[in-house]
């Protein structure tokens, strides 16, 4: 919502003032004031609390180039993590020269022992022992599903703050990642504002996506690097990432439509 005020208010006949109370979620507001910066709009704030808009400002037209999503690639990435058969994995197009959130699950990896090797915009991964680790997820809260994913093959209790900011995602993700890994053998808690993932043999599940095209992809790598799943409303991933199931057979997943 402010991202879209902060595109739309340069073009208003009158200067404009933003005001947020109780800022999360900074990085996606440094990413939209970079992207205004491309195409020569300014915009000026002071902690991301208070923005100032000139007015009747022009965009002028820019050549850009699209970095790829790294909120999709935190899956590919700790798929590759978890899955020993698919050898090295080479992600494309990953550039972190516009800010994204989900770019710290790199720092995660790292912390789980998981070394993602880069040349030019492309990651490198091979498989290897995941360990436990603490994160804190506030501002980048779309990694949740993917560090839970890692978390439950990890050598270890994993722990991940910022759970109240997935009560209003496409699903109330905290609770539903709670629920759905439990069928899968995965005990996860909940208090007040952290989620612990305890790692344990996966077993097959059924589970229901609750169109959340995050809970799909976070199932996919269950069954990918665990047990068999059955994925109960899986088309909802192309709402981001389309073509999901394909790079997982590129993975070496067998991937059956029903």
């Amino acid at each position: 919502f402010i991202t879209g005020l902060l595109m739309a208010l340069p073009r208003s006949a009158k200067a404009s003032e933003v005001v947020v109370k109780n800022v999360t979620s900074t990085p996606y507001l440094q990413m939209t004031l970079e992207v205004l910066k491309q195409f020569e709009v300014k915009v000026k704030h002071k902690n991301f609390e208070t923005f100032n808009i000139d007015a009747a400002q022009t965009y002028v037209p820019q050549n850009i180039a699209v970095p790829g999503d790294w909120s999709g690639a935190a899956f590919l990435l700790v798929a590759a993590a978890l899955c020993a058969d698919a050898g090295a994995v080479v992600i494309n197009n990953l550039s972190t020269t516009i800010t994204q959130a989900d770019a710290q699950i790199l720092n995660v990896l790292e912390m789980a022992g998981i070394t993602a090797t880069k040349t030019k915009d492309s990651y490198s991964v091979h498989a290897a022992t995941v360990n436990a680790f603490e994160f804190d997820a506030n501002q980048c809260p779309d990694l949740f599903p993917p560090l839970a994913a890692l978390a439950a093959f990890a050598n270890g209790v994993s722990t991940i703050y910022g759970i109240k900011r997935l009560v209003h995602k496409e699903s109330n993700r905290a609770k539903v990642l709670q629920e759905e890994f439990a069928k899968a053998n995965i005990r996860i808690t909940l208090r007040d504002d952290e989620m612990k993932i305890y790692p344990s043999a996966i077993r097959p599940a059924i589970i229901n996506a609750h169109n959340d095209h995050r809970i799909a992809m976070a199932a996919a790598i269950l069954g990918l690097a665990g047990a068999k799943m059955t994925i109960k409303g899986a088309e909802c991933v192309a709402k981001s990432y389309p073509h999901f199931f394909e790079d997982i057979k590129s993975l070496g997943g067998k991937v059956i439509a029903s």
